[in-house]
């Protein structure tokens, strides 16, 4: 997923080098020409059509930086006012929620409605089953948690979580009941 911030709609974006990168299979490249920018790639290792059961071997990258968020927020609700030295809880909170905010607006631009918890005491809620995500990490969450300046406690031990679930299906010593059989 990538996205541009327009001073002028050009008519010159509807191929851009940023789709041609990834049917080329350059993930990295992609969305990083003609002012488009990347937020995150993700994609499952091929599988082989004779294999009994395919391993969903997840790569996948969050490319979004605080930097961006603030553009994308500046060019829709004008200059940011958030100060990153505040103390109060209830104005970081605000802070944060903003941030995260313009994140989702992004995702709902092309119909991903996405709850991203802001508080130890909410909980990320994709709303359906994304394949973006396609094992049970919420790394786009907590991505975009980190690049909006902030991790929630729990977030640690998840990273960790995800990365053992990526490092089972790599070496095919997942437990994982659901598995679905793609031979023919």
């Amino acid at each position: 997923m990538g996205f541009k911030i327009y001073s002028r709609a050009g008519s010159s974006d509807y191929f851009s080098p940023a789709l041609r990168e990834f049917d080329r299979v350059v993930h990295d490249a992609a969305y990083t020409h003609n002012g488009w920018r990347p937020i995150s790639w993700a994609c499952f290792e091929d599988y082989q059509p004779n294999v009994k059961k395919w391993r969903k071997i997840e790569h996948s990258a969050f490319k979004l930086g605080k930097d961006d968020i603030l553009d994308v927020y500046e060019a829709l609700w004008g200059p940011w006012e958030g100060d990153t030295q505040t103390t109060d809880e209830t104005t970081k909170f605000n802070h944060r929620r903003k941030l995260v905010n313009t994140v989702r607006l992004l995702l709902g631009a092309v119909g991903i409605d996405y709850k991203i918890a802001c508080t130890d005491e909410e909980s990320d809620c994709p709303g359906w089953d994304w394949n973006l995500e396609g094992l049970s990490d919420r790394w786009f969450a907590r991505e975009t948690r980190k690049a909006c300046g902030f991790q929630l406690c729990y977030d640690p031990e998840e990273e960790a979580k995800g990365r053992k679930e990526k490092l089972e299906e790599i070496n095919g010593t997942s437990e994982d009941e659901d598995e679905e059989d793609f031979s023919y």
